[in-house]
């Protein structure tokens, strides 16, 4: 991972696809959201709904399954999880399906956004949704995390140093939870702006950096990366004048400064926390932002739609043990040796990243590019074992 493809091998593709009934399956549930997993996971739901309402109404849906190559299960386990639903029938209903039993569950898809969902840690704590898993194993998961690129990086030694940091993530991650998956990492709520990706955005720009984080500690010892730029006080004046001069650096802000300053910057920090990824990075891509990422995992954990767009062609990608060691310098160092050449390469990939992983984009991929990753995850399930990886 990331596999470097033509970009018209998604933009061409034409499979159609199947829905089963969304009032049946997305629409089924009246039960009140549980405020504690509403506050937490909500967001992931809201994600999830807005995929599966993008899908239904995209001209690659037919209403005629002999039609279709691939079958969609519209349903939002997050959503249905967090308004306590009724898995044992959801998940009757789903085995009960003439066409899953012809198929066995292959050429099926299903939408899975949040970290509770396909991942081994997770198992006990969301046991009800878990049950059904034997049912979805020939399912295709759009997941946030890559199955098998964790799976890969633990089998060939890549969690040393401080990716050790992340080893019971990345193990429970890289466990096979289904046949088949592909990550989309963490697509961005709709109800943030879309800023176009172009020149004259980033030219224009009011700050040169986003940071903000959340005042309360992260796990996975990824506090210290959070605070490195916002509590830096051991460096050079001048370059300390150099990034906060026009920075968007700290936390406090509220929500709509917090949106006015980060769609206004030109570049954001993607800094690993919990987990090696962070949502900030699609929330940077659907702002017109290029995102700066320090994680050294991101690329193989997270990776968006990795066989139709390279990650590294559109971000800027720091080592996180150099970053600590002089977090102001490395970031002050690495922006100013950007030319207007690279600058422009990687607005040029942002705004096909923004096509790709926003739905309502109004010149959106996402529903190609969704269909090419299933097939392209099928041809290279686990057992073929074909992935490639890159840091």
């Amino acid at each position: 991972q990331p596999i470097k493809n033509d970009p018209t091998s998604f933009m061409n593709n034409k499979m159609r696809y199947y829905m089963y009934d969304l009032d049946k399956y997305l629409y089924r549930s009246n039960h009140n959201y549980r405020p504690v997993m509403r506050k937490r996971y909500g967001e992931y739901g809201d994600v999830e709904v807005q995929i599966l309402e993008a899908l239904h109404e995209h001209p690659l849906r037919t209403d005629d399954p002999t039609q279709a190559s691939v079958f969609v299960i519209p349903v939002s386990l997050t959503d249905f999880f967090v308004r306590t639903g009724d898995f044992k029938s959801l998940y009757a209903d789903i085995a009960n399906e003439t066409i899953f039993q012809k198929y066995h569950g292959h050429q099926h898809l299903i939408i899975a956004q949040t970290p509770l969902l396909f991942s081994r840690p997770y198992i006990h704590p969301t046991k009800v949704i878990s049950r059904g898993y034997k049912i979805l194993w020939n399912v295709t998961v759009a997941k946030f995390s890559d199955q098998d690129g964790c799976r890969l990086a633990v089998d060939r030694g890549f969690i040393t140093g401080s990716n050790a940091d992340f080893k019971s993530v990345m193990i429970g991650a890289g466990h096979a939870m289904s046949r088949s998956t592909f990550s989309i990492s963490h697509i961005p709520d709709k109800k943030l702006p879309l800023i176009p990706a172009t020149m004259t955005r980033f030219i224009n720009a009011t700050y040169q950096v986003f940071q903000q984080s959340r005042p309360s500690k992260f796990v996975s010892n990824s506090t210290q990366y959070r605070r490195a730029l916002i509590n830096n006080t051991n460096t050079d004046s001048s370059l300390l004048h150099t990034l906060y001069h026009n920075s968007s650096i700290g936390f406090g802000l509220d929500s709509d400064q917090w949106t006015r300053s980060f769609s206004s910057s030109r570049f954001c920090m993607v800094i690993r926390g919990d987990d090696p990824a962070s949502r900030t990075f699609l929330r940077a891509v659907k702002f017109g932002c290029i995102p700066v990422i320090v994680s050294n995992l991101f690329p193989v954990f997270a990776p968006v739609f990795k066989s139709s767009i390279d990650i590294r062609d559109f971000t800027i990608i720091i080592d996180e043990t150099k970053f600590l060691e002089n977090p102001v310098e490395v970031i002050v160092t690495r922006l100013n040796r950007m030319d207007w050449e690279e600058v422009k390469a990687k607005m040029k990939w942002l705004e096909l990243a923004q096509r790709l992983v926003v739905p309502d984009h109004p010149e959106s991929l996402f529903v190609p590019a969704l269909m090419y990753e299933m097939q392209m995850a099928r041809e290279t399930s686990l057992s073929k074992n074909q992935t490639e990886l890159v840091f």
